[in-house]
C-alpha cells in the first residue's frame, strides 16, 4: 500500500463460491540454450522517515507533507545513514537522488538556496535554486564511492546567497545502483540486466527449499517451477531459465522468508449496500463505541426518526475493500441519499474522534476512530473538513444532509455526550436561564466589538445579553472567571469571538502574554446540566483531529461530564471576522427570526448564507464543524411559563427501597390525567409507574434495588380531558434509591 491513508491492505477469502484466481507457472528448467549467466542488475534504494510534519506549505495539495526530520537552517548540515549490501564491483556508474524541499523565499534573493551533496566525504553535487519549489539533486557517480554496509549522504544548506534566511527541508535519499545475484537474508528482489533469454543464478540461501516468482504484473504472479537447487560452499544456490521482458522483477526465497498476515478474522456481514435500506438518521460509529451510541439511537427512534447504527468497519468493508480510507464513507453515505428508500437520509452523526496523521507518522499512538477529510486550504493548508462527507448531490460545496460528531476517544466519553444530549433534550434549558446569552469579546479589533452588538441586536427584547468585553478589564479583573460564572449560571448560547488557537481564547493582560480562556478552565465549571450551545467565531478551536494529548475547546466543551456544552460549533481553520460575522448572524437570524431551532438546520444555514453572499467565504463552509448531533434543537423559550412541576422528590432526597413514597407535584386544572415514570440513570432509560393517575399526589410502591441507586428522576406528564399531551416536567436534581438493609 502506498496511498496517503494506510499502510494496510486486506485480502478477503471466501468459501462456497466460484474459484479465485489461480498462480500460473512457467518452466524453469536449465536447457543450455540459455547461455547468458548475468552478473548484476540495477535496483534502486528509497529511503526516508517520515518525522516531521509542514501543514502550511503553499498550494500543497498534493504534494508530501512529511519531511526527514526538521528544517536545515543555513548554514547547517545533516548526515543520513543508507545501507547497500551485495554491491557489484564492475559495474560503471550509480545514481544518487536527493529530493529537498524550500522552507523559505526569500524575494530579495535570487536564487536563496545553496546545498551540497556529499556520499561518504566526497563531494557529489552542487546547486543553487530557488524559492518553496520541490527540487531534486540527481547527479551520476562512479561506483567505486559507494561502500558495502553503511554509506552516509550528507546534505549542507551553505547560506551564501545573501538570503536573510535559507531553510530547506530533506525528503528522501534514492540511490540506483547494482546489485549481485546474492541473496539477502534468504531473499531476492531482483530483475534481468535487459530484455532476452538469461540463466540466473541466485546465491546466498541457507537452505536447498527456495522459490522464485515472477511477480512483473502483482495481479498475475507466476510460479516458476523446475529449477536448481545445489550447495555451494556453507549455502546454496538456485538455478533457473527464463526468457525475461525489459521490465521483469523476480522475488526468490525460502519458506522462511514468507510473511504472515498482521490479522485474520472472520467477517460480519453488514447490507449497508443495498437499495432496501431506509433511514432519517444515520450513525457512523467506531466499533468500539457501538453499543455505547445505543441508548441515543433508541432515543432519536422514539421521537419517530428512522435510524441505523453503522460500523465504519462495515463501510470500509461495502465500500472499500476493507481498506482504510475516509472516501469510503463518503461513497456510503452518497448511497444512501441517492439510492435508499425514500426520503433521503436528513442526519448523519460520526462518533469517534480523528486524526490528521492518517498513518501516524509521527509515531503518537493516536487512534483514528472515525476519520475526517483534509483538504487543501489557503492559509492554514492540510485542514480537516466533515463537511466534505456529506457532499453528496451536486457539485457544490454545500452540505446535502445535517452533519455532526461526537469527538470521543473512549466509552465514557461518548456515554457522557450522549447523556448530556439526551438530558438537554428530556429537560431543556428551564426559564430561569433559557433567555440568557453569553457574549465573549476579545479586546484588540474594533471588529470583535461590533459583530457581538450584532448579535445581541438580534435577539428578541425579553432576552438577556451578558457581555465578557476583555476590553474592559484591568489588570485587577478577570475576565475567565465572569466567563465560568455566566456558563455557570445558565446561558442558552455562549459565543465567542476574536483572536484564537486549538486550545485557547485569546491573550490579555498588560503584556498580552495571558489566556484569559483556556482548555483547562472549562474543567472547572461547577454547575451541573445548565448546558449551553457554545458558538465560536475565532481560529482553530474546532482544530479536533490532533494527536491524542492535543484537545480543543471545542471538544472539552463536549466532553465534560454533565457540565459545559450539549453542541458547540467552532472552526477547524484559519479566517476573518467578516466571514465569522456573516455565519455568525445567519445563525442568529435562523434561530430568532426564522424559528428554526434543530442545530443541523440552524448551521446548514448559516453556510448557506455565506455561500449566497460570496463564494470566497467557501473555506468556511467547509471547516466549521458541529461537535454535537445535528437532530439536537435549541431549548428556545415557548413564551410561556411551565405549567406542571414535580414537587417531591425534586433533587437530593433518600428513598428507601421498597418502601411506599408519595410523589407530589403542582398542575393547572385543565391537567386531569397524568402518567409517572422513573429513572435510575439520570434519563437515559425510563419505567413507568403509572398511567392515568388523577390528582397531583400518588403513592409510589419504590422499587426493589439491590445496591443503592444515586441518579433517580422523576418524570410527570400531564394530560388534559381529551388525551392530548399539555405538558411534562422531571425532577430538578437526582434523588437516592436507598437498598433495603
Amino acid at each position: 500500500m502506498t496511498d496517503i491513508y494506510t499502510s494496510r491492505n486486506v485480502y478477503w477469502l471466501t468459501v462456497d463460491g466460484e474459484n479465485g484466481q489461480r498462480m500460473g507457472t512457467v518452466d524453469g528448467t536449465l536447457s543450455g540454450s540459455a547461455t547468458t549467466v548475468p552478473d548484476y542488475f540495477l535496483t534502486t534504494l528509497h529511503d526516508e522517515e517520515n518525522s516531521h510534519y509542514w501543514q502550511t506549505i503553499p498550494d500543497g495539495e498534493g504534494q508530501d507533507h512529511y519531511f526527514w526530520g526538521d528544517k536545515l537552517s543555513a548554514p547547517a548540515s545533516e548526515s543520513y545513514s543508507l545501507t547497500l549490501n551485495n554491491i557489484s564491483t564492475t559495474a560503471g556508474t550509480a545514481t544518487v537522488r536527493v529530493r529537498l524541499k524550500g522552507r523559505t523565499d526569500i524575494e530579495s534573493a535570487n536564487p536563496d538556496h545553496h546545498t551540497i551533496i556529499y556520499l561518504n566525504n566526497n563531494k557529489i553535487d552542487d546547486q543553487q535554486w530557488d524559492g518553496q519549489i520541490i527540487y531534486d539533486h540527481e547527479v551520476s557517480i562512479s561506483h567505486s564511492y559507494l561502500s558495502e554496509g553503511t554509506n552516509i549522504v550528507k546534505v549542507e544548506a551553505v547560506g551564501d546567497t545573501g538570503a536573510t534566511v535559507d531553510q530547506v527541508f530533506v525528503n528522501w535519499i534514492e540511490i540506483d545502483y547494482y546489485h549481485t545475484y546474492m541473496a539477502e537474508n534468504d531473499e531476492l528482489l531482483f530483475s534481468a540486466p535487459e530484455a532476452g533469454a538469461f540463466q540466473f543464478e541466485i546465491n546466498g540461501f541457507s537452505s536447498n527449499d527456495v522459490e522464485v516468482f515472477n511477480i512483473t504484473d502483482p495481479d498475475n504472479v507466476v510460479r516458476i517451477t523446475n529449477t536448481t537447487v545445489a550447495a555451494n560452499g556453507g549455502t546454496y544456490t538456485m538455478k533457473f531459465d527464463d526468457t525475461a521482458a525489459s521490465e521483469a522483477r523476480y522475488l526468490a526465497m525460502t519458506p522462511s522468508r514468507l510473511k504472515s498476515p498482521a490479522v485474520i478474522k472472520k467477517d460480519q456481514p453488514s447490507s449497508w449496500k443495498s437499495a432496501s435500506n431506509g433511514a432519517d438518521y444515520i450513525i457512523i460509529t467506531h466499533e468500539n463505541f457501538y453499543g455505547s451510541v445505543s441508548t441515543l439511537a433508541e432515543h432519536r427512534s422514539d421521537s419517530g426518526l428512522r435510524v441505523v447504527r453503522v460500523k465504519v468497519g462495515d463501510i470500509y468493508d461495502e465500500f472499500n475493500y476493507g481498506i482504510f480510507n475516509p472516501q469510503a464513507i463518503q461513497d456510503f453515505l452518497s448511497y444512501a441519499y441517492n439510492n435508499w428508500v425514500t426520503p433521503a437520509p436528513t442526519y448523519v452523526l460520526l462518533v469517534g474522534d480523528a486524526y490528521q496523521d492518517y498513518k501516524d507518522n509521527l509515531k503518537t499512538g493516536t487512534v483514528n476512530y472515525v476519520p475526517t477529510q483534509i483538504i487543501e486550504t489557503d492559509i492554514l493548508g492540510e485542514t480537516p473538513s466533515d463537511n466534505w462527507f456529506v457532499l453528496v448531490s451536486g457539485d457544490d460545496i454545500l452540505p446535502d444532509m445535517y452533519i455532526g460528531r461526537l469527538s470521543a476517544q473512549s466509552k465514557s466519553q461518548v456515554g457522557d455526550i450522549v447523556d448530556k444530549i439526551i438530558y438537554y433534550e428530556k429537560r431543556p434549558p428551564d426559564k430561569s436561564w433559557n433567555k440568557n446569552v453569553l457574549l465573549v469579546t476579545d479586546d484588540d479589533s474594533a471588529s470583535f466589538e461590533e459583530l457581538s452588538d450584532n448579535l445581541a441586536g438580534l435577539l428578541p427584547e425579553d432576552y438577556t445579553a451578558n457581555n465578557v468585553s476583555v476590553g474592559d478589564y484591568t489588570s485587577e479583573g478577570n475576565p475567565t472567571n465572569d466567563i465560568l460564572e455566566y456558563i455557570d449560571n445558565g446561558s442558552l448560547l455562549v459565543n465567542y469571538t476574536g483572536h484564537g488557537a486549538v486550545e485557547r481564547w485569546g491573550l490579555w493582560g498588560e503584556n498580552n502574554d495571558q489566556s484569559f480562556f483556556k482548555r483547562s478552565d472549562i474543567s472547572s465549571l461547577k454547575s451541573t446540566n445548565k448546558l449551553a450551545v457554545v458558538t465560536v467565531a475565532n481560529c482553530l478551536n474546532g482544530f479536533f483531529p490532533g494527536s491524542k494529548t492535543q484537545i480543543s475547546i471545542a471538544e472539552e466543551f463536549q466532553r465534560v461530564q454533565d457540565r459545559g456544552a450539549v453542541a458547540v460549533w467552532a472552526p477547524t481553520a484559519l479566517s476573518y471576522t467578516s466571514g465569522h460575522s456573516i455565519v455568525m448572524k445567519a445563525l442568529y437570524k435562523a434561530v430568532f427570526q426564522d424559528g428554526n431551532y434543530g442545530l443541523g438546520a440552524t448551521t446548514t444555514a448559516a453556510k448557506i448564507a455565506a455561500y449566497s453572499q460570496n463564494s470566497f467565504w467557501s473555506e468556511l463552509i467547509e471547516t466549521y464543524v458541529l461537535f454535537g448531533d445535528p437532530a439536537t434543537e435549541l431549548g428556545v423559550s415557548s413564551g410561556s411559563d411551565v405549567e406542571l412541576s414535580v414537587i417531591s422528590p425534586n433533587g437530593g432526597e433518600a428513598v428507601t427501597s421498597g418502601s411506599t413514597y408519595t410523589i407530589q407535584w403542582e398542575a393547572p386544572s385543565d391537567m386531569v390525567k397524568f402518567t409517572l415514570r422513573y429513572s435510575v440513570n439520570n434519563g437515559r432509560a425510563w419505567k413507568k409507574i403509572a398511567k392515568k393517575v388523577k390528582g397531583t399526589r400518588y403513592d409510589w410502591k419504590v422499587a426493589v434495588v439491590k445496591k443503592s441507586m444515586k441518579k433517580c428522576l422523576i418524570q410527570v406528564i400531564g394530560f388534559d380531558e381529551s388525551g392530548k399531551k399539555r405538558d411534562k416536567d422531571i425532577s430538578d436534581a437526582t434523588f437516592i434509591i436507598e437498598a433495603a438493609q
